[in-house]
């Protein structure tokens, strides 16, 4: 009779998606889908440019309060990390989240992270559909600004 097998835990930087792809290919597919927004030019070159640089911050806000949880020194408040994810740094928080294994697992923050996930993911989906295509930043504004005004009326 054999010993049953006993289940191994998953290797360090793996989820039960694969490699780390949900944390990849999310903020992955996002990028790329304003990047081919600019392209066509419905909306201005520097915002999908702005991702990547609000990421790059928000990744090394959470490596940073993720080596200080370790040394037990000073924490960066949550709402500090949760404002970089709502000013558009939530891709790069999805990845270090998952690089890092910091903050996975607490319900309370994933909850307000993913709400925050969800409204840019919602409202870049409601812009496309909504908002006239303009490569100006200025005009493009202007429309978002216009149809915000005119959705809540």
């Amino acid at each position: 009779m054999t010993a049953p097998a006993i289940r191994s835990e998953r290797p360090l930087g793996r989820s039960r998606f694969g490699p780390l792809e949900f944390a990849f290919w999310l903020p992955t597919g996002f990028l790329l889908f304003l990047g081919i927004g600019a392209v066509m030019r419905h909306l201005p070159p520097a915002i999908p440019l702005a991702y990547p640089a609000g990421s790059l911050l928000s990744g090394v806000f959470y490596a940073r309060d993720k080596t200080k949880a370790q040394r037990g020194d000073w924490r960066t408040p949550e709402f500090v990390l949760h404002l970089l994810d709502l000013a558009g740094g939530w891709p790069g928080g999805l990845i270090a989240q998952s690089v890092y294994r910091h903050k996975n697992r607490k319900l309370s923050f994933q909850t307000i992270y993913w709400l925050c996930a969800a409204g840019h993911l919602i409202a870049w989906g409601w812009i496309f559909v909504v908002v006239p295509a303009e490569a100006d930043f200025f005009r493009f504004a202007g429309r978002v600004a216009s149809a915000v005004a005119a959705f809540a009326r």
